[in-house]
C-alpha cells in the first residue's frame, strides 16, 4: 500500500468483511515515503460495533509479517552478510530469515537469523575445521546438533548455551562409537558401542 509521501498523521483505512478490519496506522515522523509502517487486523465479537465503541477487550490483533528484503551488506570490520533481512520500527535493518555471515577471521554462518542473531537452525564453520551443524539460539548452540572437531572426531547430542548437555554420542577419530551423558566438556562413564 502507499500513500502520499505528505501524510504523517495518524489514520485509519478500513476494509470491512464481516467480522474483520484491517487499518493502517502511519504516525508522525513513521511513514517513510509514503509507505505505511504498520497494517493490523482486528476482530471483534460484534458486527454492529462502531469505530467509537471498540471494546479493547473483545479484540483480537493480529501482526502482519514484515516486509523482507534480501541484501547484500560489508559491515565496517569487513564482515559481510548476504540474505534476508527486515526493518525495525526505527527505520534500521536487521537479520531475520535466512542468509550467509562470513567474517574477516574466517568464520561462515549459513542459516536461520531472527531478531539480528543466529536462531533456528543452522551451520557454523570454524576457521580450525571444526564445524557445528544444529539448532542456534540467541547466537548459542542450543538444541540437538552435531559438533565436529578440527580432527574429525565429532559429538552428536544435546547443547544447552554452548555446552555439550545430557545424553550423546561421540565418535572419534578411529571411528569408534562411544555413548553416554555429557556434562560440559566431561562425560564420565561413557561406554563404547558395539
Amino acid at each position: 500500500m502507499r500513500f502520499p509521501a505528505s501524510h504523517t498523521s495518524i489514520g485509519y483505512l478500513f476494509v470491512t468483511s464481516t467480522y474483520w478490519h484491517a487499518f493502517w496506522k502511519c504516525v508522525i515522523g513513521a511513514c517513510r515515503h509514503g509507505n505505511v509502517v504498520s497494517l493490523s487486523l482486528h476482530y471483534w465479537e460484534s458486527r454492529e460495533m462502531e469505530l467509537g465503541n471498540q471494546n479493547p477487550e473483545s479484540q483480537k490483533e493480529i501482526e502482519l509479517a514484515p516486509e523482507v528484503f534480501n541484501i547484500s551488506f560489508v559491515f565496517p570490520n569487513g564482515d559481510r552478510y548476504e540474505g534476508e533481512c527486515t526493518k525495525t520500527l526505527s527505520g534500521s535493518l536487521e537479520r531475520n530469515g535466512t542468509g550467509v555471515h562470513t567474517s574477516q577471521q574466517g568464520f561462515v554462518y549459513l542459516g536461520s537469523w531472527k531478531n539480528d542473531k543466529m536462531n533456528g537452525i543452522g551451520k557454523l564453520k570454524h576457521p580450525s575445521g571444526a564445524v557445528y551443524e544444529g539448532e542456534f539460539l540467541d547466537n548459542m548452540f542450543h538444541g540437538k546438533s552435531t559438533y565436529t572437531f578440527p580432527n574429525g572426531a565429532r559429538y552428536i547430542g544435546i547443547f544447552n548455551q554452548n555446552k555439550m548437555e545430557g545424553e550423546g554420542e561421540f565418535v572419534d577419530m578411529n571411528g569408534l562409537q562411544w555413548k553416554g551423558t555429557f556434562h560440559h566438556k566431561a562425560a564420565p562413564g561413557l561406554k563404547l558401542k558395539i
